[in-house]
Protein backbone atom coordinates (compact mmCIF):
# COMPACT_ATOMS: atom_id res chain seq x y z
CA UNK A 1 0.00 0.00 0.00
CA UNK A 2 1.53 3.92 -0.36
CA UNK A 3 1.96 5.91 2.25
CA UNK A 4 -0.91 8.07 3.07
CA UNK A 5 -0.21 10.87 5.76
CA UNK A 6 -2.82 10.15 8.61
CA UNK A 7 -3.96 14.01 8.99
CA UNK A 8 -5.23 13.92 5.30
CA UNK A 9 -6.94 11.02 5.81
CA UNK A 10 -8.79 12.11 9.11
CA UNK A 11 -9.37 15.63 7.14
CA UNK A 12 -10.90 13.66 4.44
CA UNK A 13 -13.24 11.28 6.84
CA UNK A 14 -14.37 14.65 8.52
CA UNK A 15 -15.31 15.92 5.34
CA UNK A 16 -16.97 13.03 4.02
CA UNK A 17 -19.11 11.92 6.52
CA UNK A 18 -20.68 15.06 8.06
CA UNK A 19 -24.22 14.53 5.61
CA UNK A 20 -25.08 11.88 4.32
CA UNK A 21 -27.13 13.99 1.57
CA UNK A 22 -23.95 16.38 0.89
CA UNK A 23 -24.11 19.47 -1.67
CA UNK A 24 -23.31 18.49 -5.44
CA UNK A 25 -20.65 20.76 -5.48
CA UNK A 26 -18.95 18.68 -2.28
CA UNK A 27 -19.44 15.53 -3.48
CA UNK A 28 -16.46 15.64 -6.17
CA UNK A 29 -14.47 15.70 -2.76
CA UNK A 30 -16.38 12.65 -1.08
CA UNK A 31 -14.59 9.08 -0.98
CA UNK A 32 -16.72 7.75 2.20
CA UNK A 33 -20.22 8.75 2.53
CA UNK A 34 -21.02 5.86 5.45
CA UNK A 35 -21.79 7.74 8.87
CA UNK A 36 -18.99 5.36 10.54
CA UNK A 37 -15.08 4.89 9.10
CA UNK A 38 -13.07 2.25 11.02
CA UNK A 39 -9.59 2.56 10.79
CA UNK A 40 -7.93 -0.98 11.53
CA UNK A 41 -4.35 -1.60 12.64
CA UNK A 42 -3.12 1.73 12.40
CA UNK A 43 -0.45 3.71 14.55
CA UNK A 44 -2.02 6.14 16.82
CA UNK A 45 0.03 9.45 17.41
CA UNK A 46 -2.20 11.95 19.88
CA UNK A 47 -0.13 15.00 19.98
CA UNK A 48 0.38 15.24 23.23
CA UNK A 49 4.35 14.19 23.27
CA UNK A 50 3.38 10.81 23.96
CA UNK A 51 5.02 7.88 22.28
CA UNK A 52 3.20 6.55 19.46
CA UNK A 53 0.61 3.74 19.95
CA UNK A 54 1.08 0.90 17.49
CA UNK A 55 -1.59 -1.50 16.23
CA UNK A 56 -4.93 0.39 17.23
CA UNK A 57 -8.19 0.71 15.40
CA UNK A 58 -9.89 4.53 14.93
CA UNK A 59 -13.75 4.90 14.84
CA UNK A 60 -14.93 7.75 13.10
CA UNK A 61 -18.39 8.35 13.38
CA UNK A 62 -20.28 11.27 11.72
CA UNK A 63 -17.25 12.82 11.11
CA UNK A 64 -15.23 12.89 14.73
CA UNK A 65 -13.40 10.36 16.57
CA UNK A 66 -15.70 8.03 18.82
CA UNK A 67 -13.46 5.71 19.88
CA UNK A 68 -10.01 4.41 19.46
CA UNK A 69 -8.95 0.64 20.78
CA UNK A 70 -6.78 -1.83 20.20
CA UNK A 71 -6.14 -3.34 16.46
CA UNK A 72 -8.22 -5.87 15.02
CA UNK A 73 -9.85 -7.45 12.38
CA UNK A 74 -13.28 -5.65 11.48
CA UNK A 75 -15.86 -6.72 9.38
CA UNK A 76 -17.82 -4.91 7.03
CA UNK A 77 -21.42 -3.75 7.91
CA UNK A 78 -24.18 -1.53 6.29
CA UNK A 79 -23.54 1.88 6.73
CA UNK A 80 -20.12 1.31 8.18
CA UNK A 81 -16.62 1.32 5.65
CA UNK A 82 -13.53 0.00 6.86
CA UNK A 83 -10.35 0.40 6.00
CA UNK A 84 -6.93 -1.68 6.86
CA UNK A 85 -4.32 0.85 6.97
CA UNK A 86 -1.21 -1.16 8.18
CA UNK A 87 1.56 0.48 8.03
CA UNK A 88 -0.06 4.00 8.23
CA UNK A 89 0.41 6.58 10.61
CA UNK A 90 -2.90 8.96 12.18
CA UNK A 91 -2.07 12.08 13.54
CA UNK A 92 -4.52 15.25 14.73
CA UNK A 93 -4.98 17.29 11.99
CA UNK A 94 -2.66 20.21 11.43
CA UNK A 95 -3.05 24.27 12.51
CA UNK A 96 -1.90 25.85 10.21
CA UNK A 97 -0.57 29.41 11.42
CA UNK A 98 0.69 31.25 8.47
CA UNK A 99 -1.07 30.45 5.83
CA UNK A 100 -1.98 32.77 3.00
CA UNK A 101 -5.15 32.59 0.60
CA UNK A 102 -3.08 33.87 -2.26
CA UNK A 103 -0.54 33.42 -4.92
CA UNK A 104 1.96 35.66 -6.30
CA UNK A 105 2.35 35.01 -9.83
CA UNK A 106 6.01 36.77 -11.05
CA UNK A 107 6.05 36.43 -14.86
CA UNK A 108 9.06 35.54 -15.99
CA UNK A 109 11.46 35.51 -12.70
CA UNK A 110 14.58 35.31 -13.03
CA UNK A 111 17.41 33.89 -10.90
CA UNK A 112 18.28 37.60 -9.67
CA UNK A 113 14.37 38.23 -8.60
CA UNK A 114 13.75 40.54 -11.56
CA UNK A 115 10.44 39.68 -13.22
CA UNK A 116 8.50 41.73 -15.88
CA UNK A 117 5.23 43.30 -15.16
CA UNK A 118 2.28 42.89 -14.41
CA UNK A 119 2.82 40.89 -10.84
CA UNK A 120 -0.06 39.11 -10.34
CA UNK A 121 -2.00 38.16 -7.22
CA UNK A 122 -4.98 36.12 -7.45
CA UNK A 123 -6.93 36.04 -4.31
CA UNK A 124 -7.64 32.03 -3.67
CA UNK A 125 -10.70 31.58 -1.35
CA UNK A 126 -12.38 28.42 -3.56
CA UNK A 127 -9.02 26.74 -3.65
CA UNK A 128 -6.33 27.26 -1.01
CA UNK A 129 -9.16 26.05 1.98
CA UNK A 130 -9.47 22.88 0.04
CA UNK A 131 -5.82 22.87 -0.81
CA UNK A 132 -4.69 23.12 2.63
CA UNK A 133 -6.97 20.47 3.72
CA UNK A 134 -5.80 17.71 1.38
CA UNK A 135 -2.71 18.17 2.93
CA UNK A 136 -3.94 17.88 6.32
CA UNK A 137 -4.62 21.15 7.86
CA UNK A 138 -7.78 21.34 9.50
CA UNK A 139 -7.54 24.36 10.74
CA UNK A 140 -5.47 27.57 9.53
CA UNK A 141 -4.79 31.23 10.17
CA UNK A 142 -4.54 33.52 7.02
CA UNK A 143 -1.65 36.05 7.06
CA UNK A 144 -3.32 37.87 4.34
CA UNK A 145 -5.64 37.82 1.65
CA UNK A 146 -6.01 40.20 -1.56
CA UNK A 147 -9.95 40.09 -0.45
CA UNK A 148 -10.49 39.59 2.71
CA UNK A 149 -14.08 39.98 3.64
CA UNK A 150 -14.45 36.62 1.45
CA UNK A 151 -14.10 34.83 4.40
CA UNK A 152 -16.74 36.12 6.45
CA UNK A 153 -19.20 34.21 4.38
CA UNK A 154 -16.93 31.29 3.70
CA UNK A 155 -16.86 30.84 7.68
CA UNK A 156 -20.40 31.73 8.23
CA UNK A 157 -21.03 28.55 5.79
CA UNK A 158 -18.38 26.45 7.41
CA UNK A 159 -20.46 27.27 10.75
CA UNK A 160 -23.69 26.77 9.77
CA UNK A 161 -22.33 23.20 8.42
CA UNK A 162 -23.63 23.52 4.91
CA UNK A 163 -21.82 21.50 3.26
CA UNK A 164 -18.36 22.90 2.52
CA UNK A 165 -15.27 21.53 2.03
CA UNK A 166 -12.81 23.27 3.62
CA UNK A 167 -10.76 23.61 6.59
CA UNK A 168 -11.86 26.15 9.49
CA UNK A 169 -10.44 29.63 9.07
CA UNK A 170 -9.27 32.15 11.25
CA UNK A 171 -9.21 35.50 8.94
CA UNK A 172 -6.54 37.78 10.43
CA UNK A 173 -8.01 40.70 8.05
CA UNK A 174 -11.15 39.91 10.25
CA UNK A 175 -9.85 39.71 13.52
CA UNK A 176 -8.18 43.43 12.28
CA UNK A 177 -10.98 45.33 11.66
CA UNK A 178 -13.04 44.67 14.78
CA UNK A 179 -14.71 40.91 14.62
CA UNK A 180 -14.59 38.92 18.12
CA UNK A 181 -12.94 35.45 18.03
CA UNK A 182 -16.65 33.77 18.59
CA UNK A 183 -17.90 35.81 14.89
CA UNK A 184 -14.69 34.37 13.26
CA UNK A 185 -14.43 30.92 14.00
CA UNK A 186 -18.06 30.00 15.61
CA UNK A 187 -16.90 28.65 18.91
Amino acid sequence: MKPITAAVLLALCATTVRAQNVADGVKPYVTYATKRIVLTHVRVIDGTGKAAVEDRNVTIENGKIAAIGAGADVASAPGTTVLDLRGRTVLPGLVGMHDHMYYIARPNLDAAGHSEDPLVVPQMTFSAPRLYLANGVTTLRTTGSVEGFQFEGRRAAIAADQNVTSCRIVDEHAANIGFTRQQIIGD
